[in-house]
């Protein structure tokens, strides 16, 4: 039977049993300044501990990481485009090539391209 509190106050420096509470039921340790919550398996699992139960899959690990509760993006060394790449089946970076260049947040591309092959233009005209 639910209890009929909303949470559950402790003094303690110990992670509560999973034994005396009931799955998703708060337990609030104000001694140690921690929120538990009873999971399914029947372990007290600790809300906004961080770092523990975030990780990137290997789909994304190209481009970000995590540690402590964070989920950060990793410096590609140099401005990159991130793209997913279909083949790999993986988010990763994409290199600027020849003639692209990227400033701020822009990408300009220089050079010949767009225009008409003037042997194929000579055909035609």
């Amino acid at each position: 039977m639910p209890r009929q509190t909303n949470i559950v106050l402790r003094n303690g420096t110990t992670v509560p049993s999973g034994v005396d509470f009931n799955v998703g039921e708060p337990a609030w340790d104000k001694t140690a300044k921690k929120l538990y919550i009873k999971a399914g398996d029947n372990t007290m699992a600790e809300i906004g501990a961080g770092g523990g139960s975030v990780t990137i899959g290997t789909s994304a690990a190209d481009v970000l990481s995590a540690a402590a509760g964070e989920i950060t993006a990793d410096d590609a060394g140099e401005d990159k485009i991130v793209f997913w790449d279909d083949s790999a089946s993986k988010l990763t970076y994409l290199t600027v090539g020849s003639n692209l260049t990227v400033s701020g947040t822009t990408i300009t591309a220089t050079g010949g391209g767009g225009g008409m092959d003037p042997v194929i233009a000579a055909m035609i005209f």
